[in-house]
């Protein structure tokens, strides 16, 4: 009995050791993986030291980190920099620009340049306070545009009346009383000075002289017909065949008309009005251009009437016989030469014109000793005839007076 009471007991005692154990892991074994897991939570989870190292820490790499992106931002203005100062633009700078008209011209036709003090420049097209055109008796001031009909307008209305016919007359004592005239010579002329009442006027000198006339006749008389038809008689008082220019001057209370010599002689292309009494014409304007310089022989002229040797200047616009004397404009209605003669073709047309060029007529003054107001040392320029388009004689085919 005491040996199956030992059994019991036994059995008893390891039931509770098994149950024990049993209880104790069930217990603790979820315990223990707790506080594992609070083990590694306070292991990840920093004290208070910890986390201001690491805020630091954080504090610095931050630092580094916008350091880094200013660096980047710096590079990519200092990129964006490069890229505005290869264009010229300051971005904290306002533009103060300068206008200036360049080619080719006006308008539609042309630009303006905006240059700032900082050297930024740009081009565009006129804005609207330089880009109307701004005439000037039929001259656009800012690029030399023509207005043509506002241009002819004012030739034919103002200039006009510095244009003249210059008529002179060969005659012989007539049987009894009076003259007998056996010969009329003219041409066209231009007035180029004006003193009191006495007017002053270029013509070629073989309009003015005619040596087969002179050599058989007694008497030389010379005239003076206005635009509008007035004859009054004039005096010739200097003419030289080596220039195939006269000066005649006449006297009238009436005015005129003055024009202008230019200092200098034109260049090819150079825009050109004629003035002159073509083919008996009164008041004849025509246009055309500067073609060059060259060197011309007149037919059946002899040498006492034009005996010219220099270059001269060639031009398009239309003349005819009766042009001879007459004026050669430029754009600003200046003279720029007087011409003398034209060569045509076998059927009668004109195909080339001639004029003495202006630094030529400065010289002639010269040589005659004729005091013209306009002129001043300063403005007369070495003698220069520009390009010249043909180094040898052009053979012209007929004088135009």
């Amino acid at each position: 009995m005491k040996k199956l009471l030992l059994a019991v007991l036994c059995v008893l005692l390891v039931m509770s050791l098994c149950s024990c154990d049993f209880i104790d892991r069930f217990l603790i074994t979820p315990n223990t993986e707790s506080s594992s897991s609070s083990s590694e939570s306070e292991a990840q989870t920093p004290s208070s030291s910890e986390k201001e190292q690491q805020s630091e820490i954080e504090i610095e790499e931050s630092s580094e980190s916008e350091q880094s992106s200013s660096g980047e931002n710096d590079d990519l203005s200092d990129a964006t920099s490069e890229e505005s100062s290869s264009e010229e633009i300051i971005e904290t700078h306002t533009h103060s620009f300068t206008d200036e008209v360049f080619e080719p011209s006006c308008v539609e036709r042309g630009y303006t340049m905006h240059t700032c003090e900082c050297g930024y420049t740009f081009a565009d097209t006129f804005v609207e306070e330089i880009g109307e055109h701004s005439f000037e008796r039929g001259i656009c001031t800012v690029c030399e545009e023509i207005d043509y009909p506002d241009l002819i307008n004012i030739i034919s209305t103002e200039t006009i009346k510095a244009n003249i016919t210059v008529k002179t007359e060969y005659s012989n004592k007539a049987f009894g009383f009076g003259t007998q005239i056996v010969g009329i010579s003219t041409g066209s002329g231009v007035i180029i000075k004006h003193t009191d009442t006495e007017y002053y006027a270029l013509t070629n000198n073989h309009v003015v002289y005619s040596d087969s006339l002179e050599e058989s006749t007694q008497y030389t008389s010379y005239y003076v017909i206005d635009y509008i038809g007035t004859q009054y008689q004039a005096d010739c008082i200097a003419n030289m065949p080596e220039y195939d220019l006269a000066i005649v001057k006449f006297t009238s209370t009436e005015s005129y008309t003055v024009l202008s010599l230019e200092a200098v002689n034109s260049e090819e292309d150079d825009f050109v009005i004629s003035l002159g009494q073509p083919e008996g014409q009164s008041n004849t304007i025509t246009l055309g251009n500067v073609v060059g310089y060259s060197k011309v022989t007149l037919k059946d002229s002899k040498a006492t009437e034009s005996n010219v040797t220099f270059e001269v200047l060639q031009h398009d616009a239309y003349i005819n016989s009766g042009s001879s004397g007459g004026a050669l404009l430029d754009a600003q209605l200046n003279v720029i030469g007087i011409n003398y003669a034209g060569a045509i073709d076998e059927n009668g047309n004109s195909v080339a014109s001639y004029a003495i060029p202006v630094e030529k007529v400065y010289s002639f003054f010269d040589e005659v000793g004729f005091a013209y107001n306009e002129s001043t040392d300063d403005e007369k320029t070495e003698d220069s005839t520009g390009d010249v388009i043909d180094e040898t004689t052009v053979p012209v085919n007929d004088n135009v007076a």
